[in-house]
């Protein structure tokens, strides 16, 4: 059949299949049955894709990775700034020291791993414009009405906030890589701190960190789906996920957990790309970002299931060349070391290793499945469609949806898109994230709250981008 014909069948078929998928979420509110027409998008959304062959974008660099650094000098910059944060949190140094040298370690470890012949082109400056434009957009967005939306502060927020005023005032002085309330990690402790000093002691000042956070995730977020998917739907996508009110809420709360996403975006984003192009900076990156998002407290148990169910799907999708990169998995996991190893020697100081991974998540675990396990599997299911956000203590979203109906419409077609095309690298990745999400959420008793869903709640975002992309190269 004639191109342009399939491609005029693919854009009718996607754009009646996020129409279908809208209409059903307006029969839900009507308290009308709505699955049939569930179905029936879904499978426009299928026939669609399949109307126009799947597009998968060179990333470069088909290479395996290697364990040697390429500048051996900065890896020993690296190493030494390492011992020195190590040693000086048994000394009476300054914090900012402390922090500094741990920083200085992860940077030179970057950069040791930074091949010599790479070179800046203008296509990197223009791309460079393009982030910082997203950055902006989106610190703004999150910035508005910081004082007032939400009104008041989350419970675990105003016990933050006296860990502050104790940390800026004296009274209750804790290192960076301390043990903070909670037992969990004292280092956001500091931004907030920061945050205080010097935009004021009141709630938009303690929330600044939270949003510097909120506005840096859609850095990585881009930089994931546009080496696949192209600059424009790449930008649309993290705009989309920006304007999201489960990203706009996790933005504005004044908590550890408003970090995890710019980390874990960034550990899932330098994992594919580290394993579509063999690129060693890729998985030290990777590693790094894993390790620092176990300093934004324990939620972030949730990101190594994913990023081993994301991986493993993307290795399946990308076999026989994927089995090479064991080296790349290696540099990753020390990386995490790396980056980890001061919290780790706090907390074995105190010895209280339980609490730097299971100690609150233990508690979802432990905890029945309200209904029993049918109902549970319903929640999970309809937490990508329509599921109101649960907390009682969440001021922010209470009694709205975790997910928009905008987004669990595009949700349902991306999946459409996916399952037409599942060996695609990217439709591969996103899909082992979803089910290493979702399992991860089956242990979960309370799965519909938006913190608890902080790696799952996004990915709407992502499936949209597939959409997106689908209705670009109909269009061509």
């Amino acid at each position: 059949m004639n191109k342009r014909v399939l491609a005029g069948l693919s854009l009718i078929a996607l754009t009646m299949a996020l129409g279908c998928a809208c209409w059903a979420h307006v029969l839900q509110q009507r308290h009308q049955p709505a699955w049939a027409l569930v179905i029936v998008a879904f499978v426009l959304s299928v026939v669609g894709a399949r109307c126009v062959p799947a597009y998968t974008a060179p990333i470069g660099g088909e290479g395996v990775p290697s364990l040697l650094p390429a500048r051996p000098r900065w890896f020993v910059v690296g190493s030494l700034a390492l011992a020195s944060c190590l040693l000086l949190q048994f000394a009476a140094v300054a914090p900012i020291v402390q922090m500094g040298c741990l920083l200085l370690s992860l940077i030179s470890w970057i950069a040791a791993y930074i091949p010599r012949s790479r070179v800046r082109c203008d296509e990197s400056r223009l791309l460079d414009v393009i982030r910082a434009g997203l950055f902006l957009v989106a610190l703004g967005s999150c910035a508005y009405g910081l004082g007032h939306i939400p009104g008041n502060l989350y419970g675990d927020e105003a016990s933050l906030a006296t860990e502050v005023v104790g940390l800026l005032d004296g009274t209750k002085p804790v290192p960076p890589f301390g043990v903070g309330w909670g037992r969990s990690p004292a280092l956001f402790t500091w931004f907030e701190a920061a945050g205080v000093w010097f935009f004021g002691n009141d709630i938009a000042g303690l929330r600044v960190a939270a949003i510097i956070g909120g506005a840096l995730a859609v850095l990585p977020w881009f930089g994931l789906l546009r080496r696949e998917l192209g600059v424009v739907v790449a930008a649309l996508s993290a705009l989309f996920l920006c304007a999201s009110p489960a990203h706009q809420h996790l933005s504005r709360m004044a908590m550890s957990e408003s970090w995890i996403r710019l980390c874990s975006f960034g550990a899932l984003a330098s994992l594919y790309v580290g394993l579509r192009s063999g690129r060693s900076v890729a998985y030290v990156a990777s590693g790094i970002s894993l390790g620092c998002c176990f300093y934004m407290a324990n939620k972030a148990v949730l990101l190594p299931p994913v990023m081993l169910g994301a991986g493993i799907f993307l290795a399946i999708a990308l076999l026989p060349k994927s089995l090479a990169h064991w080296r790349g998995v290696v540099l990753m996991l020390a990386a995490a070391l790396v980056a980890f190893v001061p919290q780790l020697l706090s907390y074995g100081v105190l010895n209280m290793w339980r609490e730097a991974f299971i100690s609150h998540p233990a508690r979802w675990i432990n905890t029945p499945f309200p209904g029993g396990q049918l109902a549970h599997a319903e929640e999970l299911v309809r937490l990508l469609w329509d599921r109101a956000e649960a907390s009682p203590f969440t001021p922010f979203l209470s009694g709205s949806r975790i997910v928009s109906q905008v987004e669990g419409a595009m949700m349902l077609v991306g999946l459409g898109i996916s399952v037409a095309h599942p060996r695609r690298p990217i439709v591969a990745f996103l899909l082992g994230w979803l089910v290493a999400g979702i399992a991860s959420l089956w242990l979960d008793a309370r799965p519909n709250q938006v913190p608890h869903a902080i790696l799952v709640s996004c990915l709407p975002a992502a499936f949209a981008a597939l959409v997106f992309h689908a209705w670009q190269q109909a269009a061509q």
